[in-house]
């Protein structure tokens, strides 16, 4: 008898470890409050295909990162695994060209998707 109640055990065992994974339920699977970002950044109104754009939170924690595409799109990605950038007040820095672009006091706000778009002419540039 005590055979079959181990044996038992150990099937329950990967059923309740997949449903606590289902379950824990967060923003994101690191825990931290992530908004989807995505974009258009332009230069002279001409999009700015090629770009990297980075996202540094203000607050110290990780930043996110993403490439603009030939229609000058972007989408940020916060890990190999997830989209976005944190909640709050970033400085973005985009490197186009040859040339370092900075802003700062940019917010991401809480919502499941934020378009901010950038025209680089209103950047500083470094």
């Amino acid at each position: 008898m005590i055979l079959n109640q181990r044996t038992a055990q150990f099937r329950w065992t990967p059923i309740l470890f997949v449903a606590m994974l289902t379950f824990s339920g967060c923003g994101s699977s690191s825990g931290i409050p992530l908004s989807d970002v995505s974009g258009v950044v332009t230069m002279e109104g001409v999009p700015a295909k090629g770009a990297g754009i980075r996202f540094s939170p203000k607050s110290g924690q990780r930043a996110s990162s993403g490439q603009v595409g030939e229609d000058g799109k972007y989408r940020l990605i916060f890990t190999p695994d997830e989209l976005g950038a944190v909640i709050g007040e970033h400085e973005v820095l985009v490197q186009y060209q040859g040339g370092l672009f900075t802003k700062g006091a940019v917010v991401v706000e809480e919502a499941s998707t934020s378009a901010i778009d950038f025209e680089l002419a209103e950047f500083d540039k470094k």
